[in-house]
């Protein structure tokens, strides 16, 4: 399954699974995101990845158990709040991003 995300943690690796982390472009996801499932968690940032991205990226919270063969593409924004809470528009467009494509292994 390919997935776009805004986070990845080993946390989400199924047991005995490995994965390979390489950093790509904002362009590059662009090219790929058409086929990808959409685990973005947050309503504002799932706006903002459909205007970068040019076309819809839906808000889906879900939890993430990766498997053999899965992708993730993530976007993450280029900072980190003191709490856990909804970032506005602002904020998040004004953050910047580094993107990474995440192939899972068994």
């Amino acid at each position: 399954m390919n997935i776009l995300t805004t986070t990845f943690s080993p946390a989400m690796l199924k047991a005995g699974c490995k994965a390979t982390v390489k950093e790509t472009t904002l362009a590059e996801i662009k090219a790929k995101v058409k086929y990808c499932k959409s685990a973005v968690g947050h309503e504002i940032t799932a706006a903002i990845l459909s205007a970068l991205l040019e076309q819809r990226i839906d808000f889906n919270r879900v939890n993430l158990s990766l498997d053999n063969g899965d992708c993730l593409y993530v976007v993450i924004p280029k900072f980190r709040a003191n709490e856990a809470r909804e970032f506005t528009h602002e904020e998040v467009t004004a953050a910047g991003f580094r993107c990474f494509f995440v192939e899972v292994l068994a």
